[in-house]
């Protein structure tokens, strides 16, 4: 606290005569520490910013998780589709492979029973062939003779190998004159 002395106002006096002075009169005063005072009003408000930035940041946390979750059930949805595709491609491939099998079978049984076709077909020629020539007149002696090595060379173990470039086969002789041209020379 501290004490100011103040001097007392008096009336006027005339400028001629001196007036008598009265004692100062004293004052207390007491200085206090400024102090600064915030309306209760603007801290409700910081706090009401604080709670929606809050509420925000958990709205956009919420949407990054919704997001994720969206996104990780369309990536389940993609693989699925992915698998479900490639499943269809598998037995699409199984089914062509299948149909290609079966073309590959039915071409084999073809050619087997073409080969077999042409297997008879040359056995009743090769039996006409001995049917006439056994029917056929007797030949020469010499070819007689010769016909007679044909045949105990072919009723033999195996016969001698053929020459280089012949072209007729061991067991394909028609005639006798071709016998001798394809006997294997010793």
């Amino acid at each position: 606290m501290t004490e100011l002395a103040q001097p007392v106002a008096t009336p006027r006096a005339s400028a001629r005569s001196v007036a008598p002075r009265a004692p100062a009169k004293t004052v207390s005063v007491e200085v206090r520490r400024k102090r600064t005072y915030v309306k209760r009003s603007s801290v409700t408000d910081v706090e009401e910013a604080q709670r929606e930035a809050d509420a925000a940041r958990q709205a956009l946390a919420d949407q990054e998780v919704k997001k994720r979750s969206y996104e990780a059930l369309d990536e389940g949805r993609r693989r699925a589709e992915e698998e479900r595709r490639q499943q269809e491609e598998q037995e699409r491939q199984a089914q062509e492979e299948a149909r290609q099998r079966a073309l590959a079978e039915e071409a084999r049984r073809r050619e087997e029973e073409e080969r077999q076709r042409r297997e008879a077909e040359e056995k009743a020629a090769r039996e006409r062939e001995e049917e006439r020539r056994s029917k056929a007149k007797p030949a020469s002696k010499g070819a007689r003779k010769e016909r007679g090595k044909w045949r105990a060379r072919r009723s033999g173990s195996r016969p001698a190998p053929m020459p280089h470039g012949a072209s007729c086969t061991w067991w394909g002789a028609a005639r006798a004159s071709q016998a001798e041209a394809c006997t294997p020379s010793r």
